[in-house]
């Protein structure tokens, strides 16, 4: 049984990313907010059959995962911790 969103305690998300910069930026990101994130590190063979290519986020990009499988958040660029912060907000509603 999944827990509320709203209790960020009891509700983990996982963030995809061959990015070890996103890597880095969501452990941060995560622990500021009070919110678990597992982050997987996916390395990707960079061509548009590679998993990042296929969800559409390219080797720079991220993929916020909620417990039930949905995509919660996803980017197309570089890590920036305020874009992260604000999905990782919605998704909990603080």
């Amino acid at each position: 049984m999944l827990a509320h969103p709203a209790d960020p305690q009891t509700y983990e998300l996982t963030l995809l990313t061959a990015s070890p910069e996103w890597e880095r930026a969501a452990r941060h990101t995560a622990g500021r907010v009070g919110t678990p994130a597992e982050v997987r590190l996916v390395p990707d063979s960079g061509s548009a059959a590679g998993w990042t290519g296929t969800a559409g986020i390219g080797a720079a990009g991220a993929v916020l995962i909620r417990p039930d499988r949905y995509i919660a958040w996803r980017s197309t660029t570089p890590p920036g911790a305020e874009e992260l912060e604000r999905a990782l907000r919605a998704v909990f509603d603080t």
